[in-house]
C-alpha cells in the first residue's frame, strides 16, 4: 500500500491523501489509512503500524519564498528555491511511535526583501535513523536578484537571470528576462505516477519584458514550482509572482517593488511525505 502525509500551512493542517482512493484529516484520536494509525497532534504526525515491515518512503521540505527587490524600481526578484528531496527504506517496529514533521511553505516577499526560507520535513521515532530534508531557500532582492538554493543547498540562478539547477530557483532580471527554475526530483513512489517534488521557482522578469512566460518576461519555473512573474505593457506596474503548486515547489521572483502597489514573490509549496511498504 502507498500512503502520502502532506500537510500545507493553511486550514488543512492534519490532511492526508492515500493511493487506496480517500482522504480526510488525521485527528489527535487517530484514523486508520490502510494498515497504518495516523494522528495529528496540530504540530506533527505520528503513526504506528501493527507489524514490523520495511517502509519505502519519501521525504521533502518546504519551498522557499520568492524575492522582490530592493531597488524600490521595476526589475525581478530571484525565484525561490525548492525543498530537499530525501529517498530511502527503513524497518519499522510493530506497535511503535513514528513521528513526523511537514515543513511548511515559505511565504514570499511582501516588500523588497528576499522571499522566506521553507520549513524542514523530519521523519524519527525509536529505533530507526532519523532523517530530516531541508527546506528551500528563499529568492533574492538584489538587482536582478539571485535565485534560491535548493534545500540541499545549492542550485539558486545567479543574479541577474541565471537558471537554476536541481532545484534551484532562477535569477531575477535586471533589463532582462528572469532566469528559469530548476526542476526537481520526479518519483512513482506515490501510486506509481510519476510526479515532481522540490523544483525552483522562476525569476521575476526585468524591465522592459513584456507580458510572457520564458525568454519574453518572467522565468518559466521547473515543474510544479512558481513562474517567475512577467511584466505587464505598463512597466511601472508591479505584478506578484506565481505560486507553486506541488509539494515543496518554490515560490516565483515579482516584478517591481514600486512603493505604493502590491508588490511581491510567489509562496512555495509545503513539504509531504510518502510511504509505501
Amino acid at each position: 500500500r502507498r500512503h502520502s502525509f502532506p500537510t500545507r500551512r493553511s486550514s488543512d493542517l492534519g490532511a492526508y491523501e492515500s493511493s487506496l482512493g480517500f482522504t480526510g484529516t488525521a485527528t489527535s484520536s487517530g484514523v486508520m489509512v490502510g494498515d497504518m494509525l495516523l494522528y495529528w497532534n496540530g504540530t506533527n504526525y505520528t503513526f504506528t503500524i501493527p507489524t514490523a515491515q520495511t517502509l519505502n518512503y519519501l521525504l521533502v521540505g518546504g519551498g522557499g519564498g520568492g524575492g522582490a527587490v530592493a531597488c524600490g524600481c521595476s526589475n525581478g526578484g530571484g525565484g525561490g528555491g525548492g525543498g530537499q528531496v530525501v529517498t530511502s527504506s527503513q524497518i519499522f517496529s510493530a506497535s511503535t511511535s513514528y513521528t513526523l514533521n511537514i515543513g511548511g511553505a515559505g511565504s514570499g516577499a511582501t516588500s523588497g526583501t528576499y522571499g522566506n526560507n521553507g520549513g524542514t520535513s523530519q521523519l524519527s521515532g525509536s529505533g530507526i535513523t532519523s532523517v530530516s530534508a531541508t527546506g528551500g531557500y528563499g529568492g533574492g532582492n538584489g538587482a536582478g536578484g539571485v535565485g534560491g538554493n535548493s534545500g540541499a543547498g545549492t542550485g539558486g540562478g545567479a543574479g541577474p537571470s541565471g537558471n537554476g539547477t536541481n532545484g534551484g530557483g532562477g535569477g531575477g532580471g535586471w533589463n532582462t528576462a528572469g532566469g528559469t527554475g530548476g526542476t526537481g526530483t520526479t518519483s512513482t513512489l506515490y501510486a506509481g505516477t510519476s510526479y515532481t517534488y522540490g523544483s525552483g521557482g522562476g525569476g521575476g522578469s526585468g524591465y522592459g519584458f513584456a507580458t510572457g512566460i520564458g525568454t519574453t518576461g518572467g522565468g518559466a519555473p521547473g515543474a510544479g514550482a512558481g513562474a517567475g512573474a512577467s511584466s505587464g505593457t505598463d512597466f511601472s506596474l508591479n505584478v506578484v509572482g506565481g505560486s507553486a503548486s506541488n509539494y515543496g515547489g518554490g515560490g516565483g521572483g515579482g516584478y517591481g517593488a514600486v512603493s505604493g502597489q502590491t508588490m511581491g514573490g510567489g509562496s512555495g509549496k509545503a513539504g509531504a511525505a510518502v510511504f509505501v511498504n
